[in-house]
């Protein structure tokens, strides 16, 4: 649409995300005033990471806009929690700024170039860093353990988000630092070592990308149960905290048995392990 620069002023507004994530922007179609251009109210846009989207904003004259501001909102997803809208007043005189004071306010910044334009940078998400991953047994089955026990998926996350190449590194990295392993006592040199192997193991499975889908099936008779002193099947998992609140659990191909409800106080390929569900 083109707009006579007698009628009124014309205002560039470029929003820009300079992140690593994509983001989707809406001009909200129930908080606007006296705004007509480019795009049109309740249009989505979709800014790609690194990407840029144009808009155009120009205040309607007359038509009881006289003496008012041009005002519209934008909201940005995904956004920090409870902050997702951003509220903007122009003007006539080729003006722009961010309306301050409402609730649920986005984080981004407005500058202004020195051609009159401006630029909206969107919030950036910091960098996801891990804490120290915990390896512990997970219960696959007790008391009846006769049903095919295939693993889904060996990596999951116990809050939405995306498994992206930032996050994948920084639970390797805290992988390969060594898992401490949950529940258990008095650490020798020879255990330490062990965590740190195990989760050298499990970083490398990661970066591959096994999920574990397709392993052995983890069959028991109730026969074979008795016989073998099986009560209880479980899987080895890492649990890795992470930066944004999220938890990511990667699972393994490893297994073990005990012959009680009690959690395994060994680690994955020790002599009890070995042992374990063949009747030792």
């Amino acid at each position: 649409m083109a707009f006579s620069a007698q009628a009124y002023r014309v205002v560039h507004l470029m929003i820009v995300n300079p992140g690593a994530v994509p983001l989707s922007v809406t001009l909200m179609n129930d908080r606007y005033n006296c705004y007509e251009g480019r795009p049109p109210i309740g249009e989505v846009m979709d800014l790609p990471a690194g990407g840029r989207y144009e808009m155009t904003l120009a205040r309607v004259q007359g038509h009881g806009c006289d003496g008012k501001q041009g005002e519209i909102a934008l909201q940005f997803s995904p956004s920090p929690a409870g902050r997702s809208v951003q509220h903007l007043d122009f003007d006539n005189d080729g003006g722009l700024e961010l309306q301050r004071g409402w609730p649920n306010e986005y984080p981004g910044k407005l500058v202004r170039n020195p051609d009159g334009g401006y630029q909206y940078i969107v919030w950036r998400r910091p960098a996801v860093t891990a804490e120290r991953s915990v390896g512990y047994w997970r219960l696959v089955c007790q008391q009846i353990c006769n049903n095919t026990q295939a693993m889904s998926r060996s990596v999951t996350r116990t809050t939405e988000h995306r498994e992206d190449k930032e996050t994948i590194n920084a639970v390797s990295m805290s992988l390969e630092a060594g898992i401490e392993f949950e529940g258990l006592g008095a650490k020798s040199s020879f255990t330490v070592s062990q965590e740190k192997r195990i989760g050298q193991s499990m970083s490398e499975s990661l970066q591959r990308g096994e999920t574990f889908t397709d392993t052995r099936n983890y069959v028991f008779t109730p026969e074979q149960m008795l016989q073998y002193h099986i009560f209880a099947v479980w899987q080895w998992v890492a649990r890795t905290p992470l930066s944004d609140g999220s938890t990511f659990i990667i699972g393994s191909n490893k297994l073990t048995c005990t012959p009680d409800a009690q959690r395994p106080a060994y680690l994955p390929g020790s002599p009890q392990d070995l042992r374990a569900c063949r009747g030792g």
